[in-house]
Formats: C-alpha cells, structure tokens, sequence
C-alpha cells in the first residue's frame, strides 16, 4: 500500500514538471505575428525620363492653298496632281479679256493726256516769254500754266489707273508662291471661279513635318533639347521638336508640337497618320522606385519604407510609368531609404521584417 502511494505521488510529480516546463516555452514565444521576409530597394533617383506616345499628322514643311484674287472662268490650267512646278510658274489662268481692254484704254487716255501736257508745257514757255516783254497778256500767260498743272494732275491719275488694272489682270491668275508638287486640283478649264475660291493646293517637295497636339501637361515636361522618334509601322526614324505652340486649343485644351525628321525619310508621305513618341523630363516632383514598390489596395496607393526593422507604410500619389520604374510624390520619402520591393503584399503596418540578402 506505501508502496502505490509512493509511485503515485512520483507520477504526479513528473506530470507537474512536464507542465511547468511546457508554460514557460509558451511565455518565450513572442507575441504578434512572426517577422516577415522582404526584400528592398534604396530609392536613387527624383528623375524619370518617361516616353510617351501620341498620334502624328505628316504635312509638308510649306503647304499652301492658291486662290485667284478676281472673277472668271478658267482659260487655261496645264498642272495636274502629283506635277512638279517651279516658284513663278503660271498654275491657273481666268479669263482677263476684259481688263486688259480696260488698260488698253487707259494707256491710250495716258497717251493722249501726255501729248497734251507736252503742248501745255510748250505754250507756257513761249508766251512767258511774249508776255515778259509785254507782247502778251500776264492772265492769259497764268491760264495756260494753270492748264498746264491740271494735265499734270491727270497724267498722275491715269498712270494709278494703269497700276490698278495691271494688279487686277495678276489676280486672274494663280502663280506658284514656292517650288513644289500639285496636292490637289480643284478646277478644270471653263469653270468659273469666285474671288478667293481655292483652285490649286501646292505643297512644298521639301522637308516633311509632324504636327502632335499633346495635353497641356505634357508642356511642363517637354524640351525642344530631347529627341523624339517618328513610328509607322515597322519603319523608325529619329526626329526633334522644331516649334511649341503654347496657346491651348479652346475646343480640345490641347497643344500643338511640330516634329521634324532629322534626316530626309521617304517612307513618310503627307495627310498619313503616324505615332511620335516623345521624351518627358519628369523632375522636382518627389522620387522613383520601382514598381513593384507600389502596393495597390482599398485604402488607395501605398508604399512600405523600412524603419528600425519594421514596416512603415506611406501613401503616394502616382505621378508617371515607364518601363519598370515609377515617379511617385511621397513628400516623406527621400534618396536612400528602403522600400519594400518583395514581399510587401501582406505587410501590416508596424510589422517586423527580415531584409533577405
């Protein structure tokens, strides 16, 4: 009987031991969760070159649409679409009849009118003489000198008129402001044209050019020192920005860009549409981290900086994408810190981690 009761209080004893031990195990473990395994990036940069591409019309460098300055019928047009012509050359010519009769009749009044003032000017002459000596009468004498002036008067009028009528027969004809090739004909021979009404598109067989209308935004970000590229298709050609038009479209708010090639390309042609992409200097707006930095949740766009070994979380505000990096604007963020990279889909704020080499 002593002898159970001794093995029993032994049994009892070690289950007390047993317990005792497995409490304090339980009391070393640390609460909360268990340090996460992350990876990290140092932020480098506050730049980002981002590119961005936007949608391009090609047109000549110099284009233009040809008008006749007066009224009539088509006489005589000898261009067609495609034709090359020469800065001078006669594209278009409306009937002038009429004109020309009118400065034949105002050249032959100017004839007259200076035959008459040859006479006046004689007659002057010869009774100012007469009348110095008292052979003729001194009113007489300024009569003649006052007849004399007016036919100078209307010599001057007719000779404006003369000008006025040659201006109008160059306006019945449309002449090429530059050397260039016929984009359009928009005429044939005996139809009658109004002032103004456009008769012949000329463009110029030069340089090509790329107009961009870009947002209003892109301009803080764009310098006319950073290439460009032209793209259509499989073809590439370098290009730089040539003019800003800084004033805003009032329908679209856009910009317009001209884009020229740097060197001639002859797979682009004029009115076809191509992409230009275009290089962006983002700066002195807040830092560049990668990616995978950015963690996208319900609470919005966060970021995790490493701090003493825990997770600190930072809303960020994205400002541009390109490639694998992205400029955000954190204003606690600065060049050096860690942000989480790996591992920063499940991170809490104030959580342990374990920077993995």
């Amino acid at each position: 009987m002593i002898r159970t009761l001794l093995l029993n209080f032994a049994l009892l004893a070690v289950v007390l031991s047993g317990c005792s031990e497995n409490e304090t195990e339980t009391a070393k473990k640390p609460s909360g969760p268990a340090a996460a395994k992350i990876e990290v990036a140092a932020i480098d940069a506050t730049t980002l070159l981002e590119v961005r591409r936007f949608i391009g019309e090609v047109r000549s460098s110099e284009s233009a649409e040809l008008a006749p300055g007066g009224a009539g019928s088509v006489t005589r047009i000898d261009v067609l679409e495609g034709d090359e012509v020469k800065r001078g050359q006669v594209l278009v010519q409306l009937d002038d009849s009429i004109q020309r009769a009118r400065l034949r009749e105002a050249q032959a009044a100017t004839d007259r009118a200076a035959v008459e003032l040859d006479q006046a000017q004689r007659d002057v002459d010869r009774f100012g003489k007469l009348s110095a000596k008292g052979f003729h009468p001194p009113a007489e004498t300024e009569q003649l000198s006052s007849r004399k002036d007016a036919l100078e008067v209307a010599a001057i009028g007719q000779q404006a008129s003369i000008q006025r009528l040659r201006e109008e027969i160059a306006q019945m004809r449309v002449v090429a402001p530059f050397d260039g090739v016929v984009a359009r004909r928009y005429v044939s021979r005996g139809q009658w044209l109004q002032v103004g009404e456009t008769a012949i598109e000329l463009s110029s067989n030069g340089t090509l050019e790329i107009l961009v209308r870009v947002p209003a935004e892109v301009l803080d970000a764009l310098s006319t020192e950073e290439p460009a590229e032209i793209v259509r298709g499989t073809h590439r050609t370098k290009a730089e920005v040539a003019g800003i038009v800084g004033s805003l479209d009032r329908r679209t708010r856009t910009a317009l860009l001209r884009v020229v090639p740097v060197e001639p390309t002859d797979w682009l042609r004029q009115g076809e549409t191509v992409d230009a992409l275009l290089n962006l200097q983002r700066d002195n707006v807040g830092v560049v981290v990668p990616s995978d930095a950015i963690v996208q949740g319900v609470a919005g766009t966060r970021v995790f900086r490493v701090v003493d070994g825990k997770a600190e979380p930072h809303d960020v505000r994205v400002v541009a994408r390109f490639n694998d990096q992205v400029l955000i604007e954190a204003p606690a963020l600065r060049l050096g810190d860690n942000v989480v990279v790996r591992g920063n889909e499940r991170l809490r704020p104030g959580q342990e981690v374990q920077v993995q080499p």
